[in-house]
């Protein structure tokens, strides 16, 4: 399964894990600078429960631009629902946010869903004003049941200037 190319990362989740966020990746892109475009094609399956964060390094860390999609496809950035995604079908996720000077409690989000010709735009959601570096961008399974997902074109770049913020 993958939304382009042969292969993805496949999320298996089932009860019993260690920790409610396992299974889990993550990268440590260690950006402090300029404003960056994230994105992921995510297949959400019935039941799953995904989370996507990006954080500063340190603990307490300080999180921006995070995000949840529940089991009926519900998309929420910190407790608010910005849409539904059809289940079993390759969504497109980008998100922008600054860093260093660039930096702002707010975050954009865009999501594609398949066959869209123009993607939903949500700007400005809240992020925490301390959130000014990314150390940290995990995608981690928050079900306890038997639950699958996959992620795929995962990118990570700065902005250039002619892209236009979403």
């Amino acid at each position: 399964t993958a939304a382009s190319g042969k292969c993805s990362l496949k999320f298996t989740d089932g009860p019993g894990q260690k920790n409610v966020w396992d299974p889990h990746v993550f990268y440590e892109p260690r950006f402090k600078d300029g404003v960056m475009v994230g994105t992921f094609n995510l297949r959400h399956e019935q039941g799953a429960l995904f989370f996507h964060e990006w954080r500063t390094e340190g603990h307490p860390y300080h999180a921006g631009p995070s995000l949840n999609v529940d089991a009926d496809g519900n998309v929420t950035a910190r407790g608010t629902k910005l849409c539904q995604i059809p289940l079993g079908k390759w969504v497109k996720f980008e998100i922008v946010a600054g860093l260093g000077k660039d930096a702002k409690p707010t975050w954009d989000l865009a999501v594609t869903l398949p066959d869209a010709k123009e993607p939903q735009r949500f700007a400005d959601l809240p992020g925490d004003p301390q959130f000014k570096s990314l150390f940290w961008m995990g995608f981690c399974s928050m079900a306890n049941t038997k639950t699958v997902f996959y992620v795929d074109d995962i990118t990570l770049a700065p902005k250039t200037v002619s892209e236009p913020r979403p």
